[in-house]
């Protein structure tokens, strides 16, 4: 590819305990108490939630954890996997290092990260922004798919995108990883090469090569604005989620709301998080034709940009079994619809 070899320079780090972040005084109130099982923790407190008002959800990797619901200023732990549901977009603060912003439907997961203060990046899905919020050469380590990526932010105000996505191919598909710097310049070492990114240019690696170029405008989902519904709609669930943490409770709340876009949230996030029959269940009403377009091209949008998604649809629309109740909408028409499975 067209690499620029580089020198990595090291970290200026704060001793740990200078790092730590402050634990709310409310980490354990009386909502979260009564969440049960859906506050089991399995690592230490690395980040805090910064955003308002955008549903985002935090599991551990315990088997008797579920979703539960972050408010703003809760802590984000070691083995947590968060999300940002769609049409969200999340702010997390990690150890007064880094500000992550995940752009809903987005997924990772924060590992411990042997010999560092800050945790392992896992993107799983979806795109990312990165603030760096120390002094120069600042580092963050992130992995996409099977490749572990050190970024350094040479700038101090530098801010770099990254994202992980599928290519669909004649072969099947195929994962591809973008790293853009945005603001400021930034050297990405992986497979034992330095690779020195300019502002405005972007890193893409798949598996078979790597190349940097550069591009012409932002993301769109850096920039879009989300409509006055969709905004309405995330503040009457995040107003559910205060009151039910634990996200399937407030799911089911939100699908029983008398306002169609209410339920339309409900059931989109429901199905980023693999539940299809939520989709169907509020396609059947014909109150909610008016979002048949919007549903399907989640849909289609997930499978084709999420192996998990994907692989559970795939199941599901092999299942004859799958719509209780004889839906009109059944698993064939849906697989017809999205027009690759």
């Amino acid at each position: 590819g067209n690499s620029k070899p580089g020198k990595l320079a090291d970290p200026k780090e704060k001793p740990a305990e200078e790092m730590k972040p402050k634990t709310p005084s409310n980490l354990t109130d009386t909502r979260e108490l009564m969440a049960g099982a859906a506050t089991l923790a399995n690592g230490d407190a690395v980040g805090l939630m910064k955003s308002a008002m955008q549903p985002t959800l935090r599991r551990t990797n315990l088997p008797e954890a579920q979703w539960i619901s972050l408010a703003q200023e809760k802590p984000v732990l070691i083995n947590d996997t968060v999300i940002a549901l769609p049409g969200c977009y999340s702010e997390l603060e990690l150890l007064e290092s880094v500000r992550i912003k995940l752009h809903g439907f987005c997924k990772i997961d924060l590992k411990k990260n042997e010999g560092e203060i800050l945790p392992l990046i896992m993107i799983r899905h979806g795109l990312v922004r990165f603030d760096n919020l120390k002094d120069p050469n600042n580092t963050v380590d992130i992995s996409i798919g099977n490749r572990k990526i050190q970024i350094t932010f040479v700038d101090q105000n530098s801010q770099f995108v990254a994202n992980s996505t599928q290519t669909l191919t004649s072969t099947g598909f195929r994962p591809v990883i973008q790293v853009a710097a945005v603001t400021g310049r930034m050297l990405c070492k992986f497979d034992g090469e330095v690779i020195s990114v300019e502002e405005n240019e972007m890193l893409v690696i798949d598996t078979e090569k790597h190349e940097t170029t550069a591009f012409k405008s932002v993301p769109s989902k850096l920039t879009n604005k989300p409509s006055t519904l969709d905004t309405s709609a995330k503040e009457v669930f995040f107003s559910l989620s205060l009151e039910n943490p634990v996200f399937k409770v407030a799911a089911e709340k939100a699908m029983s709301d008398n306002r169609p876009y209410v339920r339309k949230f409900a059931a989109c996030s429901s199905l980023a998080l693999g539940n299809i029959n939520s989709l169907i269940s509020f396609l059947k009403d014909d109150d909610n034709k008016s979002f048949w377009r919007d549903g399907i091209l989640l849909t289609r949008e997930l499978a084709l940009t999420d192996p998990d998604f994907r692989n559970g649809l795939e199941t599901f629309c092999k299942n004859p079994r799958s719509t209780p109740g004889g839906s009109s909408l059944n698993p064939e028409t849906l697989a017809t619809w999205l027009g690759f499975l």
